[in-house]
């Protein structure tokens, strides 16, 4: 059932989110790295709360501030998405084949590696 606890938690931790997403994208180089770093560390994070919250009773509010506020935030794929595009756009078909693969490799094996993690370290 939806609480309005859960509704504020969604709603603080897409607050951070947002504001941990704008920090990281706002370092600009040839390859926008904010999103790729957004991407990437979102992954491994959602692998360890997944973990986590599947394994050990936590309060009910923190899934939804984690996973659906913060990390809904922070990880914005439309984001990635429209980069990749604009990479296609403009020619540079090697740089968006590259960020393209890379950030799907590498977010599907941060899950991975969250899972282990927890799985490894905390949780036997």
């Amino acid at each position: 059932m939806i609480s309005m606890l859960h509704i504020l938690s969604i709603g603080i931790g897409g607050a951070i989110g947002a504001i941990a997403r704008y920090l990281l994208s706002s370092y600009n180089s040839n390859i926008p790295f904010g999103t790729f770093i957004a991407n990437i560390l979102g992954a491994i994070l959602i692998g360890i709360i997944f973990q986590i919250t599947n394994e050990i009773s936590l309060p009910s509010y923190l899934k939804p501030l984690i996973i659906t506020g913060f990390l809904g935030a922070l990880t914005t794929f439309s984001t990635y998405s429209l980069e990749a595009a604009l990479m296609i756009k403009q020619t540079e078909y090697t740089k968006a084949i590259v960020y393209i693969a890379l950030s799907n490799v590498l977010g599907i094996s941060g899950v991975i590696l969250g899972i282990l993690f927890i799985k490894t370290f905390f949780i036997k």
